[in-house]
């Protein structure tokens, strides 16, 4: 065949020629290299996940576009656990719950066509296209996301299978055409949906209804250090025993918090002691929200000493007592420091077989030392 004749056929012509270079080309691929052809799945998990987009810095009351949040709470998405009942509304019936997380997914072997050609790549199949958004106005989410999508009968084993998951910002699945779930995570907010894919593209915005909270410690008008201050979001409602469901433990200081729109019980842990606070916060769908918790608290170093000034005696073990004589803690060292709430306290120090004490006070904000005198004033009778 000739250039000539070549250019004077139509143009389908030169397509099925394509088609056919394409098709022989994946099947001589296929066999001589078998580990590529297991691996490739034609877009049956989706594209790779959007880069991260920088943005604006949130702030008290403005709207919380996505990069106001930051870095997830925590990497990836919460325990199963942690995610609720499905909606019966979304037509599963009851007991149905999400399968085992599987992000990175790789796919199962029945999930895979039975023979790798142009079946593979899933042409003509409709596409699902999946964005998010803090709220029904406000903007998609571009980064932070975790998505899995899950056919919606379930399989022998009563559970959901899963197809395919993305994580970024939008997505987009290729798949047969058929009843879907949805599943969409931002931190610890998440929505289940119900998709019905006919084709050929079937656009979904799903709704989290979430805000941001970033949570700080001061003592004094001066913010703590951020080693030492740790909080815990809990929910409002107390069990039988007046326990509260924990949302979110060991948040730092300045770290946002990305939680479904609802009110939460905050509690600020200065130090592993006493000193802790407490507050009952709202966060506001697609807005971040800053607070402040106050500490009554200060740092106290201890030290035994044969005088005022004098040299720290090695070897010495500590207890810190209320005034009603319960021990509020214990340490051993020359220079064991303590964080205490603010009040009185009586600290005890044993040093061999000798044991000395004094009575002292703590302030909020001013941390302080200690000097525990080794002298017959001070022996514990």
């Amino acid at each position: 065949m000739d250039l000539t004749t070549l250019s004077a056929r139509p143009a389908f012509s030169l397509l099925r020629l394509a088609r056919t270079g394409v098709t022989a080309f994946l099947v001589l691929l296929g066999i001589l290299c078998p580990a590529f052809a297991q691996s490739f799945d034609g877009g049956l998990n989706g594209p790779l996940p959007p880069a991260d987009v920088p943005g604006l810095d949130g702030g008290p009351g403005q709207p919380l576009d996505l990069p106001a949040l930051g870095a997830p709470a925590i990497p990836g998405p919460p325990p199963l656990d942690a995610v609720p009942p499905l909606d019966p509304a979304l037509g599963l019936g009851g007991g149905t719950g999400l399968p085992e997380a599987a992000a990175p997914f790789a796919p199962a072997d029945d999930l895979l066509p039975p023979a790798f050609g142009l079946d593979k790549l899933r042409v003509g199949d409709p596409e699902i296209i999946l964005t998010a958004r803090l709220t029904a106005d406000g903007p998609p989410l571009r980064s932070g996301l975790v998505w899995r999508l899950f056919g919606a009968e379930p399989g022998p084993d009563g559970r959901l299978k899963l197809v395919a998951t993305a994580e970024g910002g939008d997505a987009v699945f290729q798949v047969p055409p058929g009843a879907y779930l949805v599943h969409c995570w931002f931190g610890y907010a998440d929505r289940t949906v119900r998709v019905e894919v006919t084709g050929p593209t079937v656009t979904e915005a799903v709704v989290l209804e979430a805000g941001g909270l970033q949570l700080t410690a001061l003592a004094d008008d001066q913010r703590l250090p951020d080693a030492d201050v740790r909080f815990d979001i809990l929910d409002m409602e107390t069990d039988a025993r007046g326990e509260r469901k924990i949302v979110a433990g060991n948040i730092k200081p300045g770290e946002v918090v990305r939680l479904p729109a609802d009110t939460y019980h905050v509690v600020s842990r200065y130090g592993p002691i006493n000193a802790v606070t407490r507050a009952d916060v709202e966060v506001t769908p697609g807005k971040l929200t800053e607070v402040t918790l106050y500490q009554r608290a200060a740092e106290v170093t201890l030290k035994l000493v044969g005088e005022p000034g004098g040299e720290a005696i090695a070897d010495t073990r500590w207890s810190i007592l209320t005034p009603g004589g319960d021990v509020v803690t214990e340490g051993v060292g020359a220079f064991p420091s303590f964080i205490l709430a603010e009040g009185d306290y009586t600290a005890i120090a044993k040093h061999e077989d000798t044991v000395f004490q004094r009575v002292f006070g703590v302030e909020t904000g001013r941390d302080t030392e200690v000097e525990v005198i080794a002298n017959r004033e001070s022996m514990q009778e």
